[in-house]
């Protein structure tokens, strides 16, 4: 997207931090600490160069090291193209919205507990630590984020179209404002939060020494919001 309407070099070749970073600020509207999130992985990936190609953000060596599985609307790396928008995930993301026009907080935290559950039967190599679930649960806050505006939730309320439009147009909906504050990932981490808790787990922070072992996995199959209601007595 930012290459395709011009707000770094068309080619998508020899862009450096700084104008890449800056196209984020002006287009996504991320705050300079989830910027480093973003993006520091796939430089560090490539032993910081002073330029970029963004196939970088695809090749093997990135998507190895930061590729986060259960992503919205990708396949996960060991099952399938992840680099390419599935469409299939893309309509049934859209669809877990209760009232065809908006997406709540909660709306995408059930279907990340879909594509968690679907990626644990399909990737033979699956994980799922607390790194992996701030990696997958951030694709889904930070629409709200960029394109969340004002409506039946608040400032924060997602509105099925503008997600169809960014995805599909590679670009932001005629109807988008930009916010005042930038994104940043303190808000990112309240939001992150929220959706595990209506799920059912706690992430932790600092990650521990454990979090990158073969089939960790923090996440309960069956969500809080699944579970049967316990009567009190």
């Amino acid at each position: 997207m930012l290459a395709n309407r011009g707000y770094i070099e068309r080619s998508g070749r020899n862009i450096t931090y700084e104008s890449l970073s800056q196209a984020a600020r002006d287009v996504y509207n991320f705050g300079d600490d989830n910027l480093m999130i973003v993006l520091d992985p796939a430089f560090e990936a490539h032993s910081w160069p002073a330029y970029i190609d963004l196939d970088f953000f695809n090749d093997d060596v990135a998507q190895n090291n930061v590729n986060c599985p259960a992503a919205p609307t990708r396949n996960d790396r060991d099952a399938g193209d992840n680099v390419n928008i599935n469409i299939t995930l893309l309509e049934s993301l859209l669809s877990f919205s209760k009232d065809g026009e908006t997406l709540s907080l909660e709306d995408l935290a059930e279907h990340h507990h879909l594509r968690h559950n679907q990626s644990a039967l399909e990737n033979p190599d699956f994980r799922f630590g607390s790194y992996h679930a701030m990696c997958s649960l951030a694709q889904y806050t930070n629409l709200v984020g960029m394109l969340g505006r004002q409506g039946k939730y608040g400032l924060s309320t997602l509105y099925v179209e503008d997600v169809r439009h960014f995805y599909l147009k590679e670009d932001l909906p005629m109807v988008y404002m930009r916010r005042e504050l930038p994104y940043y990932s303190t808000e990112a981490n309240i939001l992150i939060d929220r959706m595990a808790h209506h799920i059912g787990f706690l992430i932790e922070r600092p990650y521990p020494p454990n979090d990158l072992v073969p089939g960790i996995d923090i996440e309960p199959m069956v969500a809080k919001y699944e579970r049967p209601c316990q009567a009190v007595y």
